[in-house]
């Protein structure tokens, strides 16, 4: 547990609407970047999966490299706010609910994912679509009547938000969440694979690389189980996007 201490810098903190989470304490433990929206859940129930989130692990950028001393913004920092990643080119990624620094972003995977084809096979079984959610299916409302129709359009619903002090959330099915642990592990499978294969300063995803999301994942398939398939495409969630940074694996 990662207990009371401040977060570092880089993350920035999903903000949620207090009336609805009253469960919410200042604990950064209880950071979180999901909202399970089930109606049929108690409160109780509710605040126990949010607990199980996205947390920031507290490991920050090596010490001995600095924009200062670099003389340019680091290639493993989006900075804190949205309108910061954008205009240092994080690009976002859906899937990962993150902007992400492009020293650790695959840009093959994340189309994979979204579009559920593998790029160099044509092949299908990969991504948001493998788990049935078609094609693009985000919102800007819980009842899921509102819809994103891009990757574009949902980048700026979440800039725009950020602007005015809100939450960084959108709305989207609960099978989402399966498509986000797996690409993770991706992600993070092929930065291992990398590393065996004898490559050397190899960056990925922060949350690629914390324990604790991957715990939460293990809750995400278990949940998941539980609901069944229908369940999965039908039950509401709200996602929280955030801003997170690359570690060196190696």
């Amino acid at each position: 547990m990662l207990g009371a201490v401040k977060p570092p810098h880089w993350f920035k903190r999903v903000r949620f609407d207090e009336k609805t989470y009253s469960d919410e304490s200042d604990n950064d433990d209880e950071d979180a970047g999901l909202i399970h929206q089930r109606k049929s859940r108690s409160r109780k129930k509710e605040a126990e999966f949010v607990e199980l989130s996205l947390r920031p692990m507290l490991h920050t950028a090596p010490d001995h490299i600095t924009s200062e001393e670099a003389g340019q913004v680091p290639a493993w920092d989006c900075g804190r706010t949205v309108e910061e990643a954008m205009s240092r080119g994080c690009p976002f990624d859906v899937i990962s609910n993150l902007w992400t620094p492009p020293r650790c972003y695959n840009s093959t995977f994340a189309l994979e994912a979204l579009q559920g084809v593998s790029v160099e096979s044509d092949s299908g079984g990969v991504g948001a679509p493998e788990f049935g959610l078609g094609g693009f299916a985000w919102y800007e409302d819980e009842e899921l009547s509102q819809p994103i129709l891009s990757a574009d359009d949902l980048e700026q619903f979440l800039a725009k938000r950020d602007a005015e002090g809100m939450p960084l959330e959108a709305y989207t099915h609960m099978s989402f969440h399966a498509a986000h642990c797996s690409y993770l592990a991706r992600v993070a499978t092929d930065g291992l694979n990398r590393l065996r294969n004898g490559e050397r300063d190899v960056w990925v995803p922060e949350v690629a690389a914390d324990p604790h999301h991957a715990r939460h994942c293990e809750h995400v398939f278990g949940e998941l189980y539980r609901l069944g398939e229908d369940g999965a495409r039908r039950d509401k969630t709200g996602v929280g996007f955030g801003i997170a940074p690359c570690v060196q694996i190696g």
